[in-house]
């Protein structure tokens, strides 16, 4: 009996470990199956990095609201807005590699604002910040929709697939004449949509707001956001401002500023960051 009592208690704490084991498995499953961040712009505000210290006046080259609430978020809180007046329609090829048409495009946009703003004003202390961003789905860019025959479609093939976004931050430091350009991507991944999901977006309040999304995707949408399975890259990037992105670039600004600071010291103040540095500094 006592041997039958001593096997019944190794069975049962064995039994007791493996039940903990399911339950550990099973929690971690439930966590991995757990819906993403919503895609929105409060989550996008939420996931901002921050601007580094001794970032130099930003000038915001974009009318974008989500970009402009992006650098806020980063900390950025006084900040001018110029808009560059280019036609991005004749610039680059849409069938040719997304990453490559977002930095034309942004550096079109960039180059007009330098030409319209700053060909007189080489010692404004300033960071100029451009950017711009495409849809893309199986790697092909997507404009915005011409109808919503077309919307139906475009909607209808992300169902249980995937669609990207693809773009480009540039910043221009108008004391230095130098730029920087990166190129950022995100992903976001549905599931099956159910039958009647796209006809209940377009008929929703908002339906109409699609045609004026590239490739219609909204994926803030309420009706499409239980449908989202998973986001890589940054739901900041979706938002069209990749603000880790921007924060390196402006660390690099910050840092080639203090060398040049440290190497040609301001000798009059009074006269600004570059007529008041020795001349060798002014004809680098």
């Amino acid at each position: 009996r006592a041997r039958l009592t001593e096997r019944c208690g190794r069975v049962s704490h064995r039994f007791m470990r493996r039940l903990a084991l399911m339950a550990a498995l099973s929690t971690r499953s439930a966590g991995a199956l757990a819906p993403p961040p919503e895609i929105t712009l409060d989550a996008a505000r939420n996931c901002a990095a921050r601007m580094p210290a001794d970032t130099p006046r930003i000038i915001m080259g974009s009318k974008s609201a989500s970009r402009r609430a992006l650098l806020e978020a980063m900390g950025c809180t006084s900040f001018e807005t110029r808009v560059a007046d280019v036609d991005e329609d004749a610039i680059g090829d849409r069938a040719g590699d997304p990453g490559t048409l977002v930095r034309e495009i942004a550096g079109a946009k960039c180059d007009a604002l330098l030409e319209r703003h700053f060909a007189t004003e080489g010692d404004d202390d300033a960071v100029l910040v451009c950017g711009d961003q495409v849809v893309t789905y199986e790697g092909r860019v997507r404009e915005k929709p011409a109808d919503l025959d077309e919307a139906r479609r475009f909607a209808q093939s992300y169902s249980g697939s995937s669609c990207s976004t693809v773009g480009c931050v540039i910043t221009h430091d108008i004391l230095h004449g130098t730029r920087r350009v990166d190129v950022h991507e995100a992903t976001v991944s549905f599931g099956e949509f159910p039958p009647t999901l796209v006809d209940d977006i377009l008929a929703s309040d908002d339906g109409p707001v699609v045609l004026q999304c590239a490739g219609g995707l909204m994926v803030e949408h309420p009706l499409l956001r239980p449908h989202v399975r998973g986001v890589e890259g940054g739901v900041d990037s979706i938002m069209g401002l990749s603000t880790t992105t921007l924060a390196a670039q402006l660390c690099d600004v910050v840092e080639a500023r203090r060398a040049f600071a440290e190497r040609y010291p301001l000798v009059y103040p009074r006269l600004g960051p570059v007529l008041g540095r020795p001349a060798v500094a002014r004809g680098r």
